[in-house]
């Protein structure tokens, strides 16, 4: 049997040191969650695939600062920490729509709504324009 202590021009602190940093490397590999499997539907809380009203009465809770945003990261779409009006009217889409049309889209969902506020002149916000990107 082969002692690591005897491979050519390496002490025994050296060796130890790999040892040490591939056992490190491999308790990393470990308790990185793997990548998800399929892609989160915006709102869909518990990922089963579909988004349910009581989902969506929780995005709005979070939004409202009722909820902790928690309880819904798929609610939270583009990940900045808050709950917006444009990710609840995806998940009321994806409710109405299906969580299967989302997978086409992955993670880079289409901008849902213009910046501009609806009270500027020129701007008035109807249906069309929040959903038209679907």
């Amino acid at each position: 049997m082969m002692r690591a202590d005897r491979f050519v021009g390496a002490s025994k602190g050296a060796v130890r040191a790999v040892l040490l940093g591939l056992f490190i490397l491999g308790a990393a590999c470990l308790l990185v969650p793997p990548a998800m499997s399929q892609l989160v539907c915006p709102g869909d809380c518990n990922w089963n695939g579909v988004v349910s009203i009581d989902e969506i009465i929780v995005a709005v809770n979070i939004a409202l600062g009722l909820r902790n945003r928690h309880d819904c990261p798929p609610a939270d779409v583009d990940n900045n920490g808050d709950v917006t009006i444009d990710e609840i009217i995806s998940a009321v889409h994806r409710a109405l729509q299906g969580c299967e049309a989302a997978e086409r889209w992955g993670p880079f969902l289409p901008a849902l709504a213009s910046t501009k506020s609806s009270s500027e002149p020129g701007n008035s916000a109807t249906g069309t324009d929040i959903l038209g990107a679907f």
